[in-house]
């Protein structure tokens, strides 16, 4: 009985490796067969990737064909332009004849209008008065200064009641008005609005022609067309 413990020992051990190594041939084939389903889907991408490089490479080839060739388009926009260009030559020649013509016919020049010995530029268009007085500087001119009845007729029947900036003003000291040239104001002219100036809110310090050509304080930062004067 002893020594037969030795043979059922040593079958036993067999059995243990044949198994082993049937397990282990069992793992392998799963293995082998789970690396051979990943490896086909892997070569399947590899050839769909494949055929999109190769579309895309043909998309580039026939995009770089189409940028050589001339566009008709742009072409004809160029053309256009062309066209144009010349229109605004010719426009600005005419313009130019025009404008020496008039400086001929008038003393005041073109778009400037002549009352006695001195001309006025009616600018229109929204300006500040500090605004207003560097344009009307910039043509060698300052905001109109009004030192008569007959003036303020010929000013105000050319403002169609807008408003005007004319070169008054109380910036340096409040209450006392002073005309941009150095005109001295007490002694001038005047044709304030009814209770005007107010100084309302206690910041109106300009002066511009308001309804029917009547004086007005305002604000200096409102905006408003301007009238430039300059002597002939």
């Amino acid at each position: 009985m002893d020594a037969d413990i030795p043979v059922a020992h040593q079958r036993l051990m067999d059995e243990v490796v044949i198994f082993g190594v049937h397990a282990i041939s069992e793992k392998a084939e799963a293995l082998k067969s789970e690396v051979g389903a990943d490896f086909d889907q892997l070569y399947l991408k590899a050839q769909n990737t494949s055929s999109r490089v190769d579309a895309i490479e043909l998309d580039l080839s026939s995009l770089k064909s189409e940028a050589q060739k001339p566009s008709s388009r742009v072409k004809a926009i160029g053309s256009d332009v062309s066209s144009l260009k010349l229109q605004v030559s010719v426009l600005s020649s005419q313009f130019l004849a025009l404008e020496k013509a008039v400086e001929i016919e008038t003393p005041c020049g073109f778009l400037w209008k002549q009352f006695e010995d001195h001309c006025y530029f009616f600018y229109k268009g929204e300006l500040n008065w500090m605004d207003a007085k560097v344009m009307c500087e910039a043509k060698n001119a300052t905001l109109a200064v009004i030192t008569s009845a007959r003036e303020q007729n010929f000013l105000s029947s050319r403002t169609d009641n807008e408003r005007y900036w004319i070169g008054l003003s109380d910036l340096n000291k409040e209450g006392e008005w002073e005309w941009i040239d150095g005109t001295d104001y007490n002694s001038s002219y005047k044709f304030w609005k009814t209770d005007e100036p107010n100084n309302f809110d206690r910041s109106e310090d300009c002066a511009h022609l308001w309804s029917m050509g009547e004086w007005n304080d305002v604000h200096c930062t409102y905006v408003c067309n301007a009238i430039c004067e300059r002597q002939l």
